[in-house]
């Protein structure tokens, strides 16, 4: 009974029985301390806030859990309260080394939507660093940040990282399908880690151009399997007003095997032009 009172106080946002709450934080009985933990989430004021912060380094085990989330929460609430300054210093508190992976997580993804000014460097350090799963995180974030000079720091680091986080980005980067990251996936078409010659080969689907047609013929008759598929896929896939041509004249200088990819390519693209020189 006494944890749903707690429980209603919170939904009512009701600042009065902050102080209250603020002591049923350090209760003998964990589970109304974390029903007074996360009331002071919903609250959300000043003092709330304050409470939490100093509960954070006083309290262990599921009720420190129940601390944390509900300082995500209150910084959350803050931030749509237009206080962004205080809901990015408890972000960064919560992104500290020491605290859970899923805390820092989020705690990442709260400091990138509550700052979008910094965010790019966020984004940057992060995948500059040694934490494959904060860099889980932080690369589908790529795709909400504009900017060229952000882009270019971005594809700067992509050879750099794990494969899994190199599959991971080059997704995001074709989602983005900016022009700037078109001479990178082409490299990392020709890395040595398949999952990323596989995954680069997707994004070229999106960022291809003409100049990319000769590339993805050219694997598409010396692979076989998954990679084959990608690169026939990513052929067919391609966008805009040079490519068909490209494809079609291919068939004057190519060896028979690439002669095969090329008519095929014809074929699935309903490239009705190049009858004549088909039949050449």
């Amino acid at each position: 009974i006494k944890a749903g009172i707690i429980t209603t106080l919170g939904q009512r946002r009701d600042v009065k029985s902050v102080p209250a709450l603020s002591r049923l934080i350090y209760n003998s009985n964990s589970t109304i301390a974390v029903a007074a933990a996360a009331a002071l989430g919903q609250i959300a004021d000043t003092e709330a806030a304050k409470a939490l912060t100093q509960a954070k380094e006083k309290t262990t085990g599921k009720v420190r859990q129940g601390v944390l989330a509900a300082l995500l929460q209150c910084a959350r609430r803050l931030s749509v309260a237009g206080q962004n300054k205080r809901a990015l210093d408890i972000y960064q508190r919560l992104y500290a080394a020491a605290e859970p992976t899923t805390i820092r997580g989020a705690a990442l993804q709260g400091m990138v939507n509550t700052d979008r000014e910094k965010a790019p460097a966020i984004i940057i350090d992060v995948l500059k660093s040694n934490e494959p799963a904060m860099q889980a995180i932080a690369i589908p974030l790529v795709r909400e940040i504009e900017g060229a000079q952000f882009l270019k720091a971005v594809v700067a680091q992509l050879p750099k990282l794990s494969s899994a986080a190199q599959v991971q980005l080059l997704s995001a980067l074709a989602d983005k399908g900016d022009p700037i990251a078109l001479p990178a996936v082409i490299d990392a078409a020709k890395s040595t880690d398949h999952s990323v010659r596989i995954a680069a080969l997707d994004a070229l689907g999106k960022l291809g151009d003409a100049s990319t047609v000769g590339l993805l013929v050219q694997i598409a008759a010396s692979t076989t399997g998954e990679e084959q598929k990608a690169a026939r896929n990513s052929l067919y896939s391609l966008r805009g007003p040079e490519i068909n041509r490209a494809i079609s004249l291919l068939i004057l200088k190519s060896d028979p095997k690439v002669k095969v990819e090329v008519i095929r390519g014809i074929q699935q693209r309903r490239i009705y032009t190049a009858t004549e020189i088909l039949f050449r």
